[in-house]
């Protein structure tokens, strides 16, 4: 590579996607098939020699550990070399911890400990849950996990939320794990609830049978499922805050745009760090994005929201003690700053501006934004653009499933409260099928892409950890506000 010199080719950029492939899944349920729980050691043991080979989880490979003298080798000893091992045993992984002090010296001095872990207050662990077991006609063997997820849940978005309204009408809150379904704060307790074919899946009955109910202290529930459980209130407390879910991360629904401004041209860098500086403060408390604009023709403007990841943890008891902690650090999504609408009019008008007057403007959009996520504006709904139909805009009609018919103007302002002055050239669909217009859509972007503007990104997403852990405070002290004071108009929006 000629190109060493270059410090942006010595960027390495990798980037997690939130959901893997089922097919990745399928292989790494296979593999894990040996034993449940963490990655045990392999043993190899010989006859006659106090030497044992020990897998090291590390490198992939095997050291040699003598049982008599505690010692480990990399190096096969001489007295194993003409052996072949006997035995293979499998042992947890043993892991030391420092032992905590029994004594501290007399005035030591302390400091005030920040962190991104908050203690829940309250009685939330002795809520009550409904326990009901699952069954299927046609039979679904328990392996199958994703097709019975499916069949209860759905199989589309769509069907996810009417799957989904059907279920909490009848069970409250619930948490849905393969064999059995979690029911909290539902109207009445329920012995058996059947779903007869098409009306949660066109193929299957579904029948909840009631097994009982516990706390969420119960010391039989293992604690994964009490933490998933619990989830259910972080996630409840969080929509009715404002906050919309795109992967990992929460989102504030309906949130300014281009409130800072910020300049990527290498010349500039220590302006463009004081731009996003002086507006963090009001960014905080108001949950609103950062613009940065960029001086290279290959990075689009890019705008950074500003998000959190967070969840419940229960920690190990300690005597009678059973804490519950609220953690929760930052999160960010990157999308251009201009909407579609804008983008689509700009590239327009560039190709007339050359006298190009026929449609290869309109092919440039598609090479340009086909297959590409996009954020819708009114409820950060993550999506991906399957086709673009140059036959209808903002005003085509689209039948209701109420009867009647409605264009997709009024249905945006109906539906959300929201209006689409704009002229649209075109409309944007899912691969459902579903239509969106492209004023109310931004293009997700990838590390990759805002390259040119890495640094300018980077000073934000990554901030010091005083600002970080400041970020963190001011986003509990908003969800612990009363509801009535968090905006809450558009919690059905979801």
């Amino acid at each position: 590579n000629n190109n060493n010199n270059n410090n942006n080719n010595n960027k390495t950029i990798v980037r997690f996607h939130d959901i893997a492939d089922e097919s990745l899944d399928r292989q790494v349920l296979l593999m894990n098939k040996d034993h449940p729980g963490a990655q045990q050691i392999r043993i190899l043991k010989f006859a006659k020699s106090q030497w044992e080979a020990v897998e090291s989880l590390t490198r992939g490979d095997f050291y040699y550990h003598n049982r008599i003298e505690k010692k480990n080798t990399k190096k096969k000893p001489l007295e194993l070399r003409d052996l072949s091992a006997i035995k293979t045993e499998y042992r947890p992984y043993r892991v030391e911890y420092a032992l905590r002090p029994t004594e501290y010296p007399k005035n030591l001095p302390t400091i005030i400990l920040k962190t991104n872990s908050f203690q829940v207050r309250g009685k939330i662990l002795e809520t009550a849950v409904n326990q009901y077991e699952v069954s299927f006609e046609p039979t679904i063997k328990s392996e199958l996990v994703t097709l019975r997820e499916k069949v209860v849940l759905g199989s589309s978005l769509k069907l996810r939320r009417k799957n989904f309204d059907i279920l909490r009408e009848k069970f409250g809150e619930f948490q849905f794990d393969n064999h059995a379904l979690y029911s909290m704060g539902a109207k009445q307790k329920l012995k058996k609830v059947v779903f007869t074919k098409g009306e949660l899946s066109p193929d299957y009955e579904i029948t909840f049978h009631c097994i009982g109910d516990f706390r969420l202290s119960d010391p039989t529930i293992p604690i994964q499922q009490q933490e998933a459980l619990l989830n259910i209130f972080n996630r409840k407390r969080l929509q009715n805050s404002g906050f919309s879910r795109i992967g990992r991360g929460w989102f504030k629904k309906g949130c300014d745009n281009n409130k800072s401004v910020s300049n990527s041209n290498s010349n500039n860098n220590s302006n463009s760090n004081n731009n996003i500086r002086r507006n963090r403060n009001n960014y905080n408390n108001k949950m609103q994005e950062i613009s940065v604009i960029s001086s290279s023709s290959s990075c689009p403007d890019v705008n950074i929201i500003h998000g959190f990841e967070c969840s419940m943890r229960i920690l190990p008891k300690h005597g009678d003690r059973q804490l519950t902690v609220f953690k929760a650090d930052l999160s960010h999504k990157l999308v251009e700053r201009l909407t579609l609408h804008d983008k689509i009019e700009l590239i327009r008008q560039t190709f007339y501006h050359h006298n190009n007057n026929g449609d290869q403007w309109k092919l440039k959009i598609e090479k340009e934004c086909k297959k590409r996520h996009f954020l819708l504006s009114y409820n950060k709904r993550n999506l991906q653009i399957s086709s673009i139909d140059w036959t209808q805009n903002e005003l085509s009609l689209f039948n209701l499933g109420t009867g009647g018919k409605i264009s997709y103007r009024d249905y945006l302002y109906r539906q959300y409260g929201i209006k689409s002055p704009k002229k649209e050239l075109c409309v944007i669909l899912d691969k459902s099928g579903a239509v969106f217009l492209p004023q109310h859509i931004r293009l997700t972007i990838t590390s990759k892409q805002s390259d040119a503007i890495y640094d300018e990104v980077l000073n934000f997403v990554n901030p010091r950890t005083d600002e970080r852990l400041n970020r963190i405070e001011n986003f509990v002290q908003h969800i612990n506000a009363p509801i009535s004071n968090n905006n809450n108009n558009n919690n059905n929006n979801n």
